[in-house]
């Protein structure tokens, strides 16, 4: 870390170049049950909204991956958060489902520059000592957002329109968008860091280093998308509550995940001596007790129990994905750290196409919340134990890392 910029200022731009990219995909979930009502959508077509979001940028991470690593992390990350606000707009104009279809399609674009920046930068400029604590916070960013999108949307829904609570936050965000953008250019992310080692992305991609980290994070974001489409809709269709007290409860999920991400990076980095398998088994076996709570939960539950369940859905689900990424970053080593980012990506943004549809789909089938939830539980309690098959070693340091520098 360079001694003439503070951590702290670093840390802040990340975290708010991160957010931005939640700007988008956290509009989605809490106004699903007003999405539905005006374009009579079905369950279905909800979870294929959902995968449009993140279907184009599969297009774009992987060689976007590749040029961050050698050429800097700057001009995609400023780029993407000028995008989103731009995006948001031409949502709130949507007339049908086609376009909107194709506007959740072109929106993976912003996300696939910002997110590997994001990672990259954390990685070069943080020692291991203190990566996954930063990561968390860096990683807050987004259910931050999440959290206040998921509380103020519905209530904007009901008393004026969807259009107009969107068209708002776009208003909102560009101002902000060109200050951040300032304030990145200011500060020193190591974009003269020169070219990573591993510059063959089919050789990287069949790495075995790879492996278990993205099948880990598949697991978990698997989880992730599921609540972010649909717990507004069940706790609205499947316990008769308000969308409104819906959103609420969703929104206290991210404001946990807010606290838990850069909290578990802490108890990784000081408490398990920077081992990082041993709070993934924790979070996974947590998840999957939660998962299987709402798959349980009576037509009216008790009433503290319904908060208290999300809240340890964020914690969990919702607060692995920082932990995730430093596991991976630091075992395929750092100086890749950009295209380890893509992998990842690609292993979130995969399920989060293929899973909903299929939760969707299995809830207008059967008739019934409870299997598919059931369901989830099992996949989410996979992750317990994949963690240890990957054989312990000492991750990769950049040159003069191990000095603080």
């Amino acid at each position: 870390m360079n001694s003439d910029q503070p951590l702290w200022k670093v840390v802040l731009a990340l975290m708010l170049a991160r957010a931005f990219a939640m700007f988008f995909t956290g509009t989605f979930g809490p106004l699903t049950p007003f999405l539905a009502e005006e374009f009579n959508l079905t369950e279905s077509q909800i979870g294929l909204c959902s995968s449009a979001i993140y279907a184009g940028a599969l297009l774009f991470i992987l060689p976007v991956g590749k040029y961050i690593d050698t050429r800097g992390v700057k001009g995609p990350m400023i780029a993407g958060i000028i995008m989103i606000p731009l995006f948001l707009l031409a949502l709130s104009r949507t007339t049908g489902l086609v376009l909107m279809l194709l506007v959740f399609f072109l929106s993976g674009v912003p996300r696939s520059l910002i997110l590997p920046a994001t990672e990259k930068a954390v990685a070069l400029v943080v020692t291991g000592k203190r990566r996954a604590s930063v990561m968390g916070v860096t990683h807050s960013g987004p259910p931050l957002v999440g959290s206040i999108l998921s509380a103020t949307l519905p209530a904007i829904a009901v008393a004026v329109s969807w259009r107009a609570g969107i068209g708002a936050v776009a208003l909102v965000l560009i101002p902000i968008a060109l200050w951040l953008r300032t304030a990145l250019v200011k500060i020193d992310l190591h974009d003269d860091n020169g070219e990573s080692p591993d510059q063959d992305m089919g050789h990287f991609l069949r790495s075995p280093r790879l492996i278990l980290p993205g099948m880990i994070c598949t697991i978990f974001q698997s989880g992730h998308i599921v609540l972010l489409t649909f717990f507004v809709l069940y706790v609205s269709e499947g316990l008769a509550l308000s969308p409104v007290s819906a959103g609420i409860y969703l929104a206290v999920a991210q404001m946990i995940a807010v606290a838990a991400r850069p909290l578990w990076g802490m108890a990784s980095d000081r408490l398990f001596g920077t081992r990082r398998d041993i709070p993934l088994a924790i979070l996974g076996l947590t998840g999957a007790a939660c998962f299987a709570i709402l798959g349980l939960l009576p037509e009216h539950p008790p009433g503290i129990l319904l908060p208290l369940v999300a809240g340890a859905l964020g914690a969990t689900i919702i607060g692995a994905r920082p932990l995730v990424s430093t596991y991976a970053i630091e075992r395929a080593g750092l100086a890749d750290a950009a295209k380890v980012s893509s992998v990842l990506l690609i292993t979130t943004w995969i399920p989060f196409i293929v899973v909903p549809p299929i939760f969707g789909h299995a809830v207008t089938t059967t008739g019934s919340w409870t299997a598919p939830w059931l369901t989830m539980a099992a996949f989410i309690g996979l992750s317990s134990f994949l963690p240890f098959l990957q054989p312990k070693k000492r991750y990769r340091e950049v040159p003069g890392e191990e000095h603080g520098h």
